[in-house]
């Protein structure tokens, strides 16, 4: 699976689905880390600057109208739901974003990427994700 940030679209390679915002930056999340990523840790990537006053819920909904238009373009479940507020991604999904050479100096890549691998939190997940990390 490729999702295009810019775009906002994701594709298996025969079908494509067109995606609001917020699924791309829920599917950006995921696919930046392997593994379960628990919900408070996914809210904070979407919600950053302005959480709603009940994020677990508003990531309840924004899941729940991603799997029916995922259904029915033709795709198959794509996010799984654990126990214990987990999410995992039931395939990898590769994500394509700006090129950051296009943003940044390319003599400033290797300090940034070196430096956003030792800084927690959401901010420093964006800036790897467009890093390309």
């Amino acid at each position: 699976m490729i999702l295009d940030v810019a775009a906002r679209t994701l594709t298996d390679g025969e079908r494509v689905i067109a995606l609001r915002p917020g699924w791309v930056k829920l599917l950006q999340c995921l696919a930046a880390r392997s593994g379960q990523t628990h919900r408070d840790h996914v809210c904070n990537y979407i919600w950053a600057d302005d959480p709603p006053d009940d994020a677990a819920n508003a990531l309840h909904c924004l899941l729940d109208s991603l799997r029916p238009a995922m259904r029915r373009a033709g795709f198959s479940p794509l996010i799984k739901a654990q126990w214990g507020g987990y999410l995992t991604l039931s395939q990898p999904v590769t994500v394509v974003t700006a090129d950051i050479d296009a943003v940044i100096p390319a003599d400033m890549v290797p300090l940034l990427r070196a430096i956003l691998y030792r800084t927690p939190g959401a901010a420093a997940d964006r800036l790897l994700a467009l890093v390309g990390a």
